[in-house]
């Protein structure tokens, strides 16, 4: 009798655990054979996502970029700094998404935008990425591609405009006209991109240089509350003529101490009483969009 009830225990502890050696990812999409590398843990949505409000962390990731674009129904990374980089960013995923990263955008392949992006994709969950045309085949844009082969993604390069529902959020990518720039090739094969809601719109520039900006001075669609200032506030004649189409309240500029923006851009900036957020200054912040209004937030460390 004792021997029975001993088999019975048994058989019952390993049905149990059967059941919870699930290894599959949120979102219907398991990686578990892809790669070695485990995902450590899941996200945690922040619960000040609902209706159409949005929230955007900008990392101080020094003279790079790299924003995190959440909400209720979508997360959007656009960019991701430099190699050391990528464990800050990962942390801002686990904290701020449902344990997967609706879309990575890589605007062009400077290391300062995709330096950490291989590490995040080997690491955490990525359900599509569309990037600019490949400008360079250094190390860290084949890291890049080496982990979306590993990860079974594909790399979309869009060569037109795409529109992107992301349930309250619109998202608006607009990629360069040519494929090789006579000057800056990098810099001004940006995707520039709009982020829209009922709460606001934000307007991210990668590093467009004035041949860049040229194509898409002439739209009627850039109008935004906040602009990320193209190239970490270096100067460019047609930079002035973006702020008037744009129209921005509020500029965020990512600069270093070592390599700050342009004085002539800030001084063009508070002319024209637009509200400046330096990356050099605040550290990695939010920007809030919600039924307050839109607003700087510190992050909690």
């Amino acid at each position: 009798m004792k021997r029975t009830k001993t088999l019975s225990f048994l058989i019952l502890f390993l049905i149990l655990s059967s059941s919870c050696a699930d290894t599959s990812v949120p979102g219907g999409s398991d990686f578990s054979h892809q790669s070695d590398t485990a995902y450590e843990e899941q996200g945690n949505k922040a619960p000040d996502t609902e209706g159409g409000d949005f929230r955007v962390t900008c990392f101080d990731v020094g003279k790079g970029d790299s924003f995190l674009v959440s909400s209720k129904d979508f997360d959007l990374l656009i960019d991701c700094g430099y190699k050391d980089n990528a464990e800050e960013i990962l942390s801002g995923l686990r904290n701020n998404t449902d344990g997967i990263l609706d879309l990575m955008i890589i605007s062009h392949f400077d290391k300062d935008h995709v330096g950490g992006a291989s590490k995040i994709i080997k690491n955490y969950p990525v359900e599509r990425i569309i990037s600019t045309y490949k400008t360079n085949s250094d190390k860290r844009t084949e890291k890049f591609f080496d982990a979306m082969k590993k990860r079974g993604l594909k790399n979309e390069v869009p060569s037109s405009d795409i529109n992107i529902d992301g349930g309250d959020l619109s998202i608006l990518i607009i990629p360069p006209k040519i494929s090789d720039y006579p000057d800056s090739d990098d810099n001004n094969s940006s995707l520039i991109v709009k982020v829209s809601s009922p709460r606001g719109s934000m307007l991210f520039t990668g590093d467009a240089e004035d041949y860049r900006l040229s194509e898409v001075l002439g739209r009627d669609d850039l109008d935004c509350d906040v602009l990320k200032v193209p190239s970490h506030g270096r100067e460019f004649e047609s930079v002035n003529e973006l702020l008037d189409i744009t129209t921005p309240e509020m500029a965020v500029i990512t600069s270093s101490i070592e390599e700050p923006a342009s004085d002539d851009i800030l001084e063009e900036l508070t002319q024209k009483e637009i509200d400046i957020y330096d990356t050099k200054d605040y550290g990695s912040f939010e920007i809030v969009f919600d039924e307050e209004g839109i607003r700087e937030k510190d992050i909690d460390h």
